[in-house]
C-alpha cells in the first residue's frame, strides 16, 4: 500500500513499459506518437486507479492530482512553445503520471531530459547534427522509466 502511494504497482510499472516501449518505436519511426496509444495508455491507469481505488476518494485525488502536473506543464509549454516541445511527450508524461505518481514521474523526466542532453551532446560533438535537431524524446523517457524501476526497486530492498 504504502509502495502504491508512492510509485505506483509493478503491474503499473509493467504496463507503462510497454507503453513507453510501442511508444519509443513510434517516436523513433514517426517522429511522433499516436493519440490512440495515449488514449489507451490513459484508459488503463484509469481503469487501474479505480480497481486499486480503495474506500478514500479523497486520498486517491489526493495522489492523482498531483501525478498529472508534470504532463500537464509540458502540454502547457509545447503550446507556447509552438511545438518545440511535442505535445506526445506531453501526453506521455501525462500518463506516466497516472501509472506511476507524482515523484517518480519527476524522477524519470528529469533522468530523460538528463539522458537526451548526453545524447544531443555527443551528436554535437561528433557532428552528426547540428544544436537545432528535433529527437525522438520517448526513448528517453522509456531508458528512464527501466533505469527508475531498477533504482526503486534498489531502494525498497
Amino acid at each position: 500500500e504504502q509502495l502504491r502511494d508512492y510509485y505506483g504497482g509493478s503491474m503499473e510499472q509493467i504496463v507503462l513499459g510497454i507503453l513507453l516501449g510501442v511508444g519509443s518505436y513510434q517516436d523513433i519511426k514517426r517522429k511522433s506518437v499516436t493519440l490512440s496509444l495515449v488514449l489507451s495508455g490513459g484508459i488503463l491507469a484509469a481503469a487501474m486507479f479505480i480497481a486499486d481505488a480503495g474506500d478514500d476518494p479523497a486520498k486517491n485525488a489526493e495522489w492523482i492530482l498531483p501525478a498529472l502536473i508534470p504532463g500537464a506543464v509540458l502540454a502547457v509549454l509545447s503550446l507556447l512553445s509552438k511545438g518545440r516541445i511535442g505535445m506526445g511527450d506531453a501526453l506521455m508524461v501525462l500518463v506516466m503520471g497516472a501509472f506511476i505518481g507524482f515523484r517518480q514521474t519527476v524522477g524519470e523526466l528529469l533522468a530523460a531530459l538528463f539522458f537526451s542532453g548526453l545524447f544531443s551532446l555527443g551528436l554535437v560533438i561528433i557532428k552528426k547534427c547540428g544544436k537545432e535537431k528535433e529527437l525522438p524524446f520517448v526513448p528517453f523517457l522509456a531508458a528512464a522509466h527501466i533505469v527508475g524501476i531498477c533504482v526503486l526497486k534498489q531502494a525498497l530492498r
